[in-house]
C-alpha cells in the first residue's frame, strides 16, 4: 500500500499570494498552538496552508502534512498514515505507529495515542503538522486522536487543519486561553483587487473593471469559480457575456462552469479526464492502465500544465488529483455521460493496483464498479492479511456492509473474518451472530453439494478454530476448553499455525480449571508449532498463556521469565506498544510487587494503559489489583479501593464473570482488614460467596472464592470452625500444585488458629506457609495481612528442617509489619532521593505547562487518582510539596 500521503506542491499555477492570509505572527513564535482554516471546497484552503508551510520552513521551523481522504475513517489506514507523516516531521514514531495495526486488534485506538503521547513528549525540536481535509474524518476513534492532538500534544507541537466544516473535535479550551487562530469563508474570499492580479496572470486580455466587479458579486468571491472563469474567459469572444451568464450558489456556479469546460474540450480529452478523476490520486502507471493506453500517463504532466485543476500531489511531479470540487464534478458527469468508460477504468486500474501489492486500494476501485465477482474473490485472498497484518478491521466491516451476500457466501472465510474483525472491534454479539450465520450457510452448502467435501472440511476446521478463539476472548471457561479440546482431537494434520492458534485457547483453558501441568504441556508443543513461521502474533499469545500458567501454580521465577521472554519477543517481531506487552508488564508488576521489589513494580505499572476499551480477565484482574495495592502501600487507599471498583466495571461491561469476581474478593479483603466489617458482609452477602462450599467443589471458581470470604467472616465468629474447615481447600491446592493459593489459605488458618487459641497448630501452619513463601517469594502475602499476623510471627521458632524459611521469617519479624516495608531512600548523584520513571518525568515536563491535574491526567491516559499518586511519588523524590516547587526543583536539576 501507499505508506504516506503525499505533500502538496506549489506550482505557478497557484493562486496568488494574498497579504490578508500571510502566516499569524502569534502562529509564527509559537504562542499559539492551532490554526483552522474552514471554508467549504473551491476556496483554496489547502493552497493557503500549503504556503504557510514553506513560510515555516523558510524560517527553520521543521514541518509535516497530512491530508485526508473518505477512506481515512479506518483508525489503522489512518495511524499508519499519521505516523508517516510524523517521521518525515523528525519523530522517531516507529514504536507508536509504525506498527499501530497491531496495537488496534488487541487494545484499540487508546493504546496507540498513550504510546504517541509519551513520544511526543520526547520530541527534541518544534514541529508543525498540517492536516488538511479533515471533514473526511467521521470514525470516533479517529476524532479522538484528533481530539487529543490538538488539545493535549505537548507545547513543542503546533498544528494547522484546513477543513470543509467545523473541526468535529472541542477546541474550547484552545479558544479561551487564546492558543487557537481561525480563518473562514470571509477571510479566503477574493476581493476585486486579487481577483484583477488573478485574471491579468492568466488572460490575455485586460478584463473591464466593472466586469471584475460583477464576477466577485456573482461568484460571491468564491476562488474556484474564479479560477473556472479565467480558464473560459482566456479563450472568450465575449468576457462580458460570460461574466453575465452565471450566478447563483456555488454549486450551479460550478455546474455551468464546468459544462463549459468539457464543451470547449476534445472528446479525447474529456474522456482521459473523465478516467482520472474515478481516483482519488493517480499516476503514469495507473492512468495507463486505467486508460488502456500507454501513453496516457504521460499527458498528466500536460493537463497539469493547461490548469485544468490537476493538482500534483508531491515535488517531483509523480502524482496528482484533481480538486476536490472540480474532480467530484468530472467523476460524476463520466458516470453520467460514459458510465462504461467509468466501470471500466475502474476495474483496469484496480487490476493494476493489486499487481501492484496494493490489495486495499484495489478492492475499493471493483467495490465502487460494482464488479463483485472480482471484490469477492480478491477479498477472500487478501483478507486475513488486512484483518492481521495491517488492522483493517473497520474497511472490511463496511466492506461486508456493501458486498452483496449472495457474493460474500461464495467465499466463507470473508464471513470468518469478518466474525474475528467484529469481536476485536468489540462487538460480541455481532461476532457471534456472524458465525452463527456461517454455521448455517455450511449446512445448505453441505445439503447443495457445492463444496467438495475436502473444503467443506476445512471449512469446519477453520469454523471451529473461530469459535475457540472467540470463546477465549470472551473468558467462556466450558466452552473453551470443550471446543479447543475436539478440535485437536479431530484435525491432528492442520496447518501448523492453526494448530499452535488452538493450543493457546486449550492450555488458556487447563489455566482456567488450575491444571497447571497439562496447560504447560500444552503451551510448549504449541510453541514448537510456531517455530520456524512468522505468527509472531500467535507466539506472543503463547508466552503471555505461558507466564499466566505459571503465575496460577505459584511459580513466580517461571512467570517472570516467560513474562521477560514475551518483552524480547516483542521487541523484536511485534512491537512494545502492543497490547501484548501489557500482560507481560502486568505479570512483571504483579510478581516483584509480591517480593516486595515496589519500585520495579511501579515502573512497570507505568507501562501499563489505563484503557478501559480493552479487557481480558487476567490481565484485567493483575492490573487493577497491583495498581490498587500500590496506591494502598503509598497511603492512598481510597484511589485504591477505586482502582479496584474500576476493573470491576470493566469486568461486567465485556462480561467477565471471573474477573469481576477476583477483584471483588480482592475488595472484601481489604474491608476486612480495615475493620469494615458490615460492608464486607454485605458484598459477601451479594456476590453470594456467604456459605461454605461442598468439599468436593472446591476446584470451582465460586467455590474457590468463597473458601476464602467464608474463612475471613468466621474469624470473627467461631475461628477453629474456619480452620478445620480451610483443610480441605489447602489440601486441594497441593494436588493440583497451586502453590501460592495454598500459601495464602495456610495464612489464613494461621490467623483462625490464633484467634482460637492454638498457638502450636498455628506455628506449625505458619512455618509450612514460610517454607512456600521463601522458596517461591511471597513476602507481601504475609506483610499486607498487617499487624494481626505479627505476634505468630514473634513467637515462631523454625526447626532445623525448616531453615530454609529463617531468611524470610527474620525480614518479616524485624520489620513493624504494621508499617509497610518500602525501600530506603538516599539521595542519588543527581540529587534524587530516588530515579523518576519514565512516567513520573512525562508528567513533570506536563507541569509546565497551563492544564490543570485533571488535564494532565486525560492527555496522559490516567485517572486522576493515579495522577495524585504519581505527583505524590514524584513530590516524594524531588523533596518538595508542590507543583511549583517540583517545578524549581526540577529546573535547578535540569530534568526540564
Amino acid at each position: 500500500m501507499l505508506e504516506t500521503k503525499l505533500c502538496p506542491a506549489i506550482g505557478a499555477a497557484e493562486p496568488i499570494v494574498r497579504a490578508q492570509l500571510q502566516l499569524p505572527e502569534a502562529f509564527r513564535d509559537g504562542r499559539i498552538s492551532l490554526a483552522t482554516v474552514i471554508a467549504p471546497a473551491g476556496y483554496g484552503k489547502s493552497t493557503v496552508m500549503a504556503q504557510w508551510q514553506h513560510a515555516l520552513e523558510d524560517a527553520g521551523v521543521r514541518t509535516t502534512w497530512l491530508n485526508l481522504d473518505e477512506d481515512d475513517s479506518d483508525p489503522a489506514r489512518f495511524a499508519r498514515y499519521l505516523g508517516g507523516a510524523l517521521r518525515r516531521g523528525g519523530l522517531d514514531a516507529g514504536t507508536a505507529l509504525r506498527d499501530a495495526q497491531d496495537t488496534l486488534l488487541s487494545g484499540g485506538i487508546r493504546a496507540v495515542l498513550e504510546a504517541l503521547a509519551t513520544e511526543l513528549s520526547e520530541l527534541s525540536h518544534r514541529l508543525v503538522l498540517f492536516i488538511d481535509d479533515v471533514h473526511f474524518v467521521r470514525g470516533d476513534e479517529v476524532l479522538e486522536v484528533l481530539r487529543w492532538l490538538v488539545n493535549y500534544a505537548p507545547a513543542q507541537v503546533q498544528f494547522v487543519l484546513g477543513s470543509r466544516e467545523d473541526v468535529p473535535v472541542p477546541l474550547g479550551r484552545l479558544r479561551v486561553r487564546r492558543k487557537l487562530q481561525e480563518f473562514g469563508v470571509e477571510a479566503l474570499k477574493f476581493s476585486d483587487e486579487e481577483t484583477a492580479a488573478l485574471l491579468s496572470s492568466r488572460l490575455r486580455a485586460q478584463l473591464a473593471a466593472a466586469d471584475i466587479h460583477s464576477l466577485v458579486q456573482r461568484t460571491e468571491g468564491w476562488p474556484a469559480g474564479l479560477e473556472l472563469a479565467a480558464l473560459i474567459l482566456e479563450g472568450a469572444q465575449d468576457p462580458s457575456a460570460v461574466v453575465r451568464a452565471f450566478a447563483g450558489n456555488a454549486q450551479s456556479v460550478m455546474d455551468y462552469l464546468g459544462e463549459v469546460l468539457l464543451d470547449n474540450l476534445d472528446q479525447p480529452t474529456r474522456e482521459l479526464i473523465f478516467v482520472i478523476a474515478q481516483f482519488n490520486r493517480i499516476d503514469e502507471g495507473l492512468a495507463a492502465a486505467a486508460c488502456d493506453a500507454p501513453l496516457a500517463g504521460a499527458r498528466l504532466a500536460e493537463l497539469h500544465a493547461r490548469n485544468l485543476f490537476l493538482k500534483r500531489m508531491d515535488t517531483q511531479g509523480r502524482w496528482y488529483r484533481f480538486h476536490h470540487l472540480v474532480g467530484q464534478f468530472f467523476r460524476e458527469q463520466g458516470e453520467r455521460q460514459c458510465p462504461e468508460l467509468a466501470r471500466d477504468a475502474l476495474i483496469r486500474g484496480a487490476r493494476h493496483l493489486m499487481a501492484q501489492n496494493l490489495p486495499l486500494e484495489a478492492i475499493h476501485c471493483v467495490m465502487r464498479a460494482q464488479a463483485w465477482d472480482l471484490a469477492s474473490r480478491w477479498l477472500a485472498e487478501n483478507v486475513e492479511e488486512l484483518v492481521f497484518s495491517r488492522g483493517y478491521l473497520q474497511t472490511i466491516m463496511e466492506w461486508m456492509k456493501r458486498l452483496p451476500r449472495e457474493w460474500a457466501d461464495r467465499y466463507p472465510e470473508i464471513h470468518l473474518q469478518n466474525a474475528f474483525a467484529t469481536m476485536l472491534n468489540g462487538q460480541p454479539d455481532q461476532s457471534r451472530l456472524i458465525l452463527d450465520n456461517l454455521a448455517a450457510l455450511r449446512q445448505r452448502l453441505a445439503a447443495s453439494a457445492e463444496l467438495p467435501r475436502s473444503r467443506l472440511d476445512q471449512l469446519d476446521q477453520e469454523l471451529a478454530m473461530q469459535e475457540a478463539h472467540v470463546a477465549g476472548l470472551g473468558d467462556q471457561m466450558g466452552d473453551m476448553m470443550r471446543i479447543s479440546s475436539d478440535w485437536v482431537q479431530r484435525w491432528p494434520q492442520a496447518p501448523r499455525v492453526n494448530q499452535g492458534s488452538v493450543r493457546n485457547v486449550l492450555a488458556f483453558a487447563h489455566k482456567c480449571y488450575s491444571q497447571i501441568d497439562q496447560g504447560l504441556a500444552v503451551i510448549a508443543e504449541g510453541k514448537r508449532l510456531f517455530q520456524g513461521t512468522d505468527a509472531h502474533y500467535l507466539m506472543s499469545w503463547n508466552l503471555a498463556i505461558e507466564s499466566y500458567l505459571h503465575l496460577k501454580g505459584g511459580d513466580f521465577s517461571a512467570a517472570a521469565s516467560a513474562a521477560e521472554q514475551l518483552l524480547e519477543h516483542m521487541r523484536q517481531h511485534l512491537s512494545l506498544m502492543h497490547q501484548h506487552a501489557g500482560h507481560a508488564h502486568a505479570v512483571l508488576a504483579f510478581v516483584h510487587y509480591e517480593r516486595d521489589e515496589i519500585a520495579a513494580a511501579r515502573e512497570h505499572i507505568d507501562c501499563i494503559s489505563e484503557n478501559d476499551s480493552y479487557a481480558q480477565a487476567d490481565y484485567l484482574i493483575l492490573h487493577h489489583i497491583t495498581r490498587a495495592r500500590l496506591l494502598r502501600l503509598d497511603g492512598d487507599a481510597e484511589a485504591g479501593y477505586q482502582s479496584l471498583l474500576k476493573g470491576r466495571e470493566i469486568a461486567d461491561r465485556f462480561q467477565l464473570s471471573r474477573a469481576a469476581l477476583t477483584l471483588a474478593t480482592e475488595q472484601f479483603n481489604w474491608l476486612c482488614r480495615d475493620g469494615h466489617l458490615d460492608q464486607a458482609h454485605e458484598l459477601a452477602r451479594r456476590l453470594q460467596l456467604d456459605h461454605w462450599p461442598e468439599p468436593d467443589k472446591a476446584v470451582s471458581l465460586d467455590a474457590e472464592k468463597s473458601f476464602r470470604v467464608c474463612a475471613r467472616l468466621q474469624l470473627m465468629r467461631d475461628p477453629l470452625d474456619a480452620a478445620e474447615r480451610l483443610n480441605p481447600a489447602i489440601t486441594r491446592c497441593r494436588d493440583l500444585g497451586l502453590a501460592r493459593r495454598e500459601t495464602e489459605l495456610l495464612v489464613l488458618q494461621v490467623l483462625a488458629l490464633s484467634a482460637a487459641e492454638k498457638p502450636v497448630q498455628a506455628q506449625h501452619r505458619l512455618a509450612e506457609a514460610l517454607l512456600l513463601g521463601a522458596e517461591h517469594g511471597y513476602v507481601r502475602l504475609f506483610v499486607d495481612e498487617g499487624e494481626v499476623l505479627q505476634p505468630v510471627l514473634n513467637r515462631l521458632e523454625l526447626t532445623p528442617d525448616q531453615q530454609a524459611a529463617a531468611h524470610l521469617l527474620r525480614r518479616l519479624t524485624q520489620c513493624a509489619v504494621a508499617t509497610p516495608l518500602k525501600p530506603v531512600a538516599a539521595a542519588s548523584v543527581n540529587g534524587l532521593f530516588e530515579e523518576l520513571t519514565k512516567r513520573e518525568r512525562q508528567i513533570l515536563r506536563r507541569l509546565q505547562s497551563d492544564l490543570s491535574n485533571r488535564e494532565i491526567a486525560e492527555a496522559i491516559f490516567v485517572s486522576e487518582g493515579t495522577l495524585k499518586w504519581h505527583l505524590h511519588n514524584i513530590y516524594g523524590k524531588l523533596g518538595v510539596k508542590n507543583r511549583s516547587g517540583a517545578l524549581v526543583r526540577a529546573l535547578e536539576l535540569g530534568l526540564i
